[in-house]
């Protein structure tokens, strides 16, 4: 059920479906999934995912520098730590969101 909600863009849903596989809760943690999820929260303005984002592992942060870095969002190190520099690439990602919402 959550995976279908998620599927069809359910803002809530994407969010809850990170924090599954951020954890590997009854699946596999999948960092990948969970950047995807993660921007996907985003682009649908789930912006409480942000609040979440400082509890999150590593390794899943590391994956989220990376599709950062890969949208030029992100020049600092993929060492899987939420820094300022992280936190100011993920409000640059908010910032296009919301500007091709207008």
């Amino acid at each position: 059920m959550l995976e279908q909600a998620a599927a069809k863009g359910e803002p809530s849903a994407l969010r809850e479906l990170a924090d599954v596989y951020k954890g590997g809760s009854g699946v596999p943690a999948d960092n990948a999934k969970v950047a995807d999820l993660v921007l996907r929260a985003l682009a649908a303005s789930e912006w409480g995912i942000l609040d979440d984002l400082p509890a999150y592992p590593p390794s899943a942060i590391r994956a989220l520098q990376t599709r950062l870095k890969a949208a030029g969002h992100y020049k600092g190190a993929v060492d899987g730590l939420f820094t300022p520099e992280f936190a100011a690439a993920l409000g640059a990602r908010v910032d296009v969101i919301r500007s091709a919402s207008r």
